[in-house]
């Protein structure tokens, strides 16, 4: 988004402006400018800048520009609140939850003494307090027999002197038009009904009273207590022939009230004076044009806007200026200029239907050249190359394929190849002798314009060449330093008797300069720093980078070099201003920290010994060489770009400086305007933009309402890790251009660096009190007298209070005193100890009595348990009704063989975990574990009714547990099993076998029955036999299987357990 620069009358503005479709800036020259070559007057400018979706509007379409008393700009538009900072905006809209509005869709906007911003939303008038934020519906339209209050729309804010609101009341749905007043004290009510269906009525006042733009060119007068009267009628019709509207009222602080008509007539009408003036700029306008909107200034300069129509009208020359050709480079389609509005620092805002259009006037400190480009650049843009000077002063530029000729003295330029037969690339130009020498080895000769070759260098290498104290050329290309001596026509290398330029390997050569010791050149390149060579000894030195240098640069790449009378080398490098001093080799270092734009140094020219000009890869400074003043040049000060070129610097024989960049060239002499600007201080306020904070007892970032006008200290928590302030000049003439200070009393010492940059987080930051301030400058100048302060407490952490401190000191005496007292305790009681060892291991033996008895109980049944411990053994038992239960996992070994054994074991323990639990909760006995088998029983603990049904309703929460696990791995793409379960009932023998590692288990029939169950079973099911069924038949859902074979068993009734009965919840 650069700023592209134009002259009123530049012959290539078409042609360069093709090359565009999207414009954000424009600097626009409006006096005294005949033709582009003309431009050199220094006189002032306008510097056009759009606002629209790209910059974070929240619509594009604004009706409505206002600002308030801390210096924000409000923005409404048709889908939204914006407030601009110079910044950013924020949005205020029905989706935003902190800057809330009820309604999108705004007709018109209000901001009071009091910064109370009104605002018409739909049929509500809603109040915006601009200090704190809050929002409120103030009033809502008023309600009639015929009418309905939904169908009003709020037009033509304005506030009288007695701060009575009066508003134009368009009633949609019948095309009615009231004009409604608010009292202080009072409701909205319907003040008199205004003739005509269009909604806009422009209001005004004056000492007299209130005026009001009734109808087309019918203006009204009322005092406030009576009704609005007819007090004149302006005569009148517009280009279609319909009578003229009065379309805009507005009053100067000398009491001089305005009226614009439709038709671009504008009135005036003094204080005192019973009638109305025309104003001469009525008969400047364009009889075809519409008018829209005005502006009167202090100085009575008027802004007239219209339909993709802009007019300045200077008071004091009586001339008038169209930007409506220049309006074309912002907007592809007719534009409505709806209000032409200016800020408190001079800057005009222009609300249009496709953005928000600001200009500032720029002062011309400089003349351009090739800056509307030219049809044998690149292009449409002339990026210069190289500039220089002949015998009878006139300058010569050189860009990609062409070479101008500038005679200063007439403002006249033209191509020096008339026919454009000149197709070389023309880098680093000296002129020597009656002609023009080239970088790349091309000699021009200015009276026959013959073109001569002194060497070839390869295609797309740039050469540099300058002229020595002797009258001969030095050329510098790539790796050759060449001399040529034009009076024999003799061209050789320059041989280095140190040796060194041999020993450099791809020294690509950046700049040539003579130094005042005749016998000095000094040589800058690419990467290899500073060449300090003699003609007849060679390279002397070398500054560079690195450690081992004489003066260590802070950078290897050299792009200018200037000598000064004091004996200092200055060094453009790309990374900085160094300053040399040749006797003692200091190096002194000048960046942005001093304040340059930029770091990347591209020419240097000197003041006299008091200042040096710099160039750089953003920006154009003035560096005070006594005093270490900056003040730095941007394009919206009339640069045509802030980028600039090396080897395309040039300071005249009469003292004038050129300096060519990536569009054209900026010329000017020297002079205190340009240390004048460095002095004005900038205007607005600073701005607190927003405040947040990483909230550690929230743990996620909060930000605080500030307001606009922040008094009461922000305070934090001590849990706060860390916090970050927003701030902004109120001055939006260039934001670009704007830096910034800032530092933390309490905290800081010192200010930061200057920075473009508009915030400042500080992280883990003590308790205490402390005070925030900033203070801001324009173009590296003068600081503001005005800071930003903002006070701010930290709360201290409870851990290091002083009441944090008394408890645990307190805390200590006390546990010292304890201890002295337990001390004495210990002494009394050590009589007592061998009595406590004695119960202490009867303890550790029922302890570990317990543990036995516990492991115990893990292996056998109580009742055998207690048996065993008396006995040294159990005898066996017989059951008469068991309810066996048996499982194992279908495919184990298939599915076992794709998992590793680790994983294998973990999955089987996981589910064989589950299977305990769940039986457990159902108070059933676990036998054993074979493999993937799973046995357990029901009847032994206690022979219940109802062990049956306990033992079916574990099978089935196992086999839930089962799916559950199936989809869970299956959705994870692992393997998984699928258990089949069997269930008999009938008599078992229990008992211990064995008197190693002994094991309780049953035997029986039973047993083998429940085993068959469970081999003729599904996956997933639980088959029970016909035993089982007839006693848990009343509490489950079944499905009969028929007679299944049995292996040995022959053939069995056998049934699938499907759910569970209502019955089971009166019995489990």
């Amino acid at each position: 988004m650069g700023v592209f620069p134009f002259y009123a009358k530049n012959h290539h503005f078409s042609t360069f402006s093709s090359g565009f479709s999207r414009r954000k800036y424009l600097l626009l020259g409006v006096f005294g400018v005949i033709n582009v070559f003309l431009a050199g007057a220094q006189n002032a400018d306008f510097q056009f800048r759009l606002y629209d979706f790209d910059d974070g509007m929240t619509h594009r379409n604004v009706f409505k520009i206002q600002q308030d008393q801390a210096g924000y700009i409000w923005l409404a538009t048709i889908n939204g609140l914006n407030r601009f900072d110079g910044h950013e905006f924020a949005q205020y809209s029905t989706d935003q939850p902190t800057r809330h509005i009820p309604n999108n869709f705004l007709t018109d906007m209000l901001i009071d003494s009091t910064d109370q911003i009104w605002l018409g939303c739909g049929h509500e008038l809603v109040v915006l307090d601009a200090r704190s934020g809050a929002v409120a519906v103030a009033e809502r339209a008023e309600e009639g027999p015929d009418y309905r209050k939904e169908d009003f729309r709020f037009y033509n804010l304005f506030m009288d002197r007695h701060r009575n609101l009066w508003t134009a009341a368009h009633e949609e749905r019948r095309g009615k038009v009231f004009l409604d007043k608010k009292a202080p004290d009072a409701p909205l009510r319907h003040w008199q009904q205004l003739p005509g269906q269009y909604f806009q009525r422009p209001m005004a006042e004056t000492a007299e009273g209130l005026w009001l733009g009734a109808y087309d060119g019918e203006l009204w007068f009322s005092d406030g207590v009576n009704p609005f009267v007819l007090f004149q009628t302006f005569e009148g019709r517009q280009a279609e022939g319909q009578p003229a509207r009065i379309v805009q009222l507005q009053t100067t602080p000398d009491g001089t009230l305005w009226v614009l008509l439709s038709n671009g007539k504008v009135y005036f009408k003094a204080p005192g004076l019973n009638e109305f003036r025309p104003h001469p700029v009525g008969q400047l306008l364009p009889a075809d044009k519409s008018a829209l909107s005005f502006l009167v200034d202090g100085e009575k300069n008027i802004w007239i806007g219209g339909y993709s129509s802009l007019w300045f009208y200077r008071a004091s020359s009586g001339e008038l200026v169209s930007f409506e050709a220049q309006l074309k480079e912002f907007f592809d389609h007719t534009t409505t200029l709806r209000q032409i509005f200016m800020d408190k620092t001079g800057v005009i805002w222009v609300a249009t239907d496709f953005g928000a259009l600001s200009i500032h006037p720029v002062q011309k400190l400089f003349a351009a050249y090739l800056n509307g480009g030219h049809e044998f650049c690149r292009d449409g843009t002339c990026s210069m190359r190289g500039i220089t000077e002949d015998d009878q002063g006139n300058i010569y530029v050189s860009y990609y394929h062409s070479i101008h000729v500038l005679n200063p003295r007439t403002g006249e330029m033209h191509p020096l190849f008339r026919n454009n037969r000149y197709f070389q690339i023309p880098f680093s130009l000296t002129w020597y002798d009656g002609a023009l020498w080239t970088g790349e080895g091309l000699k021009i000769d200015l009276k026959t314009l013959e073109t001569d070759t002194v060497f070839t260098l390869p295609k797309d290498m740039e050469g540099v060449n300058m002229v020595d104290s002797t009258g001969q050329i030095w050329f510098g290309c790539a790796d050759n330093l060449c001399i040529y001596d034009p009076k024999d026509d003799n061209l050789r290398s320059f041989e280095d008797p140190s040796g060194f330029l041999d020993t450099v390997n791809a020294l690509v050569i950046t700049y040539l300069y003579q130094s005042r010791d005749t016998d000095i050149i000094w040589v800058g390149t690419r990467e290899n720093g500073l060449l300090k060579v003699s003609k007849t000894r060679g390279t002397l030195a070398r500054y560079d980078d690195s450690p081992k240098s004489p003066a260590r640069l802070t950078h290897p790449r050299i792009l200018a070099l200037v000598e000064d009378g004091r004996q200092n080398l200055w060094i453009g490098t790309g990374d900085g201003l160094n300053k040399l001093h040749i006797p003692t080799e200091k190096l002194t270092v000048y960046s942005t920290k001093n304040g340059l734009p930029n770091d990347f140094i591209n020419g240097l020219l000197l003041e006299g010994d008091s200042a040096i000009w710099v160039s750089a890869d953003r920006g154009l400074a003035r560096l005070d060489t006594e005093s270490g003043e900056v003040v730095s040049f941007f394009e919206s000060d009339g640069l045509t770009r802030n980028e600039f070129n090396r080897i395309s610097f040039y300071k005249s024989k009469d003292g004038r400086f050129y300096f060519g960049g990536l569009n054209g060239v900026n010329a000017f002499y020297p002079g205190p305007q340009f240390v004048q600007k460095a002095k004005n201080p900038p205007q607005g306020n600073l701005l607190l933009t927003a405040f947040s904070k990483f909230d550690g007892k929230l743990d996620s970032l909060v930000e605080l309402p500030v307001g606009t006008h922040p008094t009461e200290p922000i305070r934090l928590s001590w849990r706060d890790r860390f916090f970050t302030f927003r701030f902004s000049l109120a001055d939006y003439a260039d934001p670009r251009t704007h830096e910034y200070a800032f530092k933390l009393d309490g905290y800081e010492a010192e200010w930061s660096p200057p920075s473009n940059l508009n915030f400042a987080r500080y992280n883990d930051i003590p308790a205490g009190k402390y005070t925030f301030r900033v203070r801001a400058r324009v173009h590296g100048g003068e600081w503001g007298a005005h800071e930003l302060t903002v006070p701010i407490i930290i709360e201290q952490a409870y851990f290091k209070s002083w009441w944090f401190w008394g408890i645990c000191g307190l805390i200590a005496l006390s546990v010292f005193y304890g201890i002295l007292r337990y001390r004495l305790y210990l002494a009394a009681e050590r009589r007592k100890i061998l009595e406590h060892l004695v119960q202490e291991r009867t303890a550790e033996l029922e302890l570990e009595k317990h543990k036995s008895d516990e492991l115990l109980l893990n292996i056998l049944p109580a009742e055998l348990a207690e048996e065993l411990k008396e006995n040294g053994s159990a005898k066996a038992r017989r059951h008469n009704s068991v309810t066996v239960f048996f499982s194992d996992f279908k495919n184990f070994v298939k599915i076992a063989e794709k998992m590793e054994p680790e994983e294998l074991v973990a999955q089987v323990d996981y589910l064989f975990r589950a299977f305990d639990e769940i039986i457990s909760a159902n108070g059933l006995e676990k036998i054993k574990t074979i493999g993937d088998a799973y046995m357990c029983v029901g009847g032994i603990l206690n022979n219940g009714h109802n062990e049956a049904v306990k033992v079916v309703k574990a099978a089935l929460e196992i086999q839930a547990f089962m799916k559950a696990v199936e989809i869970e791995r299956r959705v994870a793409g692992l393997p998984f099993f699928e258990a089949r379960i069997g269930i008999h009932t009938g008599p078992v023998v229990a008992g211990i076998v064995g008197i190693k590692k002994f094991a309780y288990d049953i035997w029986g029939d039973t047993v083998n029955i429940a085993a068959r169950m469970e081999q003729t079973g599904e996956p997933g099911e639980v088959n029970i036999s016909a035993t089982t069924y007839e006693l848990v038949k009343d509490y489950f859902e079944c499905t009969y299987r028929g007679k299944i074979t049995a292996k040995n068993k022959g053939e069995i009734d056998m049934y699938f357990v499907k759910g569970i009965k209502r019955a089971l919840l009166n019995v489990v």
